[in-house]
């Protein structure tokens, strides 16, 4: 988790004033506040509900990443990032494009496969790299300087060797369990945000707001 994330969760927990009662425990605390999301622990749950509440106050955005779902069972984009081998994502364009200039450090990312429509991961975006007017040399500098993080294949590397690249590093892995059923609006980019993860997941979301997508 990023020290942006960190300072944020320390200074909302001050001002808080906590009374637990014999029969409650964090899991329960946490579920009061931000169904229907559920994580790994109850621990994690409450970290999380917590910088939802920051990243509103500070204008936070929450970032949908699609995942390449080409290759191998176990060895596809979302299971190297399950496993940790995969800490870091790249988007690239011939121009500026989202999320190139979008993305900050201390906000959520959350992670979905292609295909399967299901929201299964969240991650604390930890550092970003924007990248304009590459020249062939600097394309393949950056992507090879970036290759223990970006645990690319010679087919990615290939897909984004673009004049203008994105990497955004993460930490913090968290499988959701159950996974967040997302609910898909009409033409929608690999790279969406949201003010929140509940505006795209099904049961709580609101028409999509394109206006963000754009510079």
């Amino acid at each position: 988790m990023g020290e942006k994330a960190k300072k944020a969760i320390r200074k909302e927990v001050r001002g808080w004033k906590l009374q637990l009662k014999p029969d409650k425990d964090l899991w329960d605390i946490a579920n009061m506040k931000f169904p229907p999301t559920r994580f790994a622990t109850k621990y994690d749950i409450l970290t999380i509900q917590v910088i939802h509440i920051t990243g509103s106050e500070e204008n936070q955005m929450v970032h949908l990443v699609y995942c390449d779902n080409t290759g191998k069972k176990g060895e596809r984009v979302l299971d190297k990032i399950l496993s940790g081998t995969k800490t870091m994502v790249v988007r690239g364009a011939a121009g500026r494009k989202i999320p190139h200039s979008r993305v900050f450090e201390g906000e959520m990312v959350y992670f979905m496969e292609k295909g399967t429509a299901l929201i299964s991961a969240f991650a604390i975006v930890k550092s970003v790299q924007n990248y304009v007017k590459l020249t062939e040399d600097e394309i393949v500098k950056t992507l090879n300087g970036n290759q223990d993080k970006l645990n690319l294949t010679e087919k990615q590397k290939e897909r984004w060797h673009k004049k203008c690249l994105c990497l955004v590093e993460f930490d913090g892995v968290q499988k959701i369990e159950p996974p967040l059923a997302f609910d898909h609006q009409g033409n929608m980019d690999d790279w969406l945000i949201v003010e929140k993860i509940e505006d795209i997941v099904v049961g709580t979301s609101i028409p999509y707001n394109y206006e963000k997508s754009k510079f």
